[in-house]
């Protein structure tokens, strides 16, 4: 989680300060604006259908290739494609309510914005309530572990701590970047999480996978 924290603000340093960096982020925005949904709906599918399935192989937890196998790797890669689109329509949503100026002040609010209204609220819970829906068989009583108190608690929580822990430090310094920029280094840091993810919760319990 730290690696990834330094290398987000080396490349926020680097995007202002270092040429070679700012052209690499230009070129990949301007392909993200050509490709549009494509890119974005991309990103998540790598990040969380392709990634954690190689980084369970390379550590020899190597899956056993059957239907069952299939079916929860492709719902997981469909649930970060959403969430993938979600995130990229958040922060075009940021600059209708505050802008696409750098200064501290638009910062501090999208960071605020970010981790404390639509993580907790919006991100958070409909990324681990639609695995708890998958584990309760597509049942309406699956979104009880996310909606109440109770569930909200005991699910929820813990990973909007974790989501705050890694996301937290990245956001304060992506927010310092041009809208059409976030997206790039939002999907390099999604991509990490979920190698990070593989390590960070039980093997029995995938579904808790904290997405943001």
């Amino acid at each position: 989680m730290l690696l990834v924290q330094i290398v987000c603000v080396a490349t926020v340093i680097g995007y202002f300060n270092f040429p070679p960096a700012y052209d690499f982020l230009v070129a990949a925005s301007d392909f993200k604006d050509r490709t549009g949904l494509v890119f974005v709906l991309g990103s998540g599918f790598i990040a969380g259908g392709l990634l954690p399935e190689i980084a369970k192989i390379l550590v020899g937890r190597i899956p056993k290739f059957d239907r069952g196998w299939l079916s929860l790797t492709a719902y997981t890669a469909c649930v970060y494609m959403a969430l993938a689109a979600l995130v990229f329509y958040m922060f075009k949503f940021q600059v209708v309510l505050f802008g696409d100026s750098g200064d501290l002040v638009s910062v501090a609010k999208k960071v605020i914005f970010d981790q404390f209204i639509f993580s907790p609220f919006v991100s958070i819970p409909l990324g681990v309530g639609l695995f708890k829906w998958r584990q309760a068989n597509f049942k309406l009583s699956g979104w009880k572990q996310v909606i109440t108190k109770a569930g909200y608690k005991e699910n929820v929580f813990p990973a909007l701590v974790m989501c705050w822990s890694y996301w937290g430090p990245i956001v304060c310094g992506m927010y310092w970047l041009p809208e059409r920029i976030q997206f790039v280094v939002s999907a390099f840091c999604q991509a990490a999480w979920s190698l990070l993810f593989v390590f960070m919760v039980e093997s029995k319990k995938p579904d808790l996978a904290p997405p943001e």
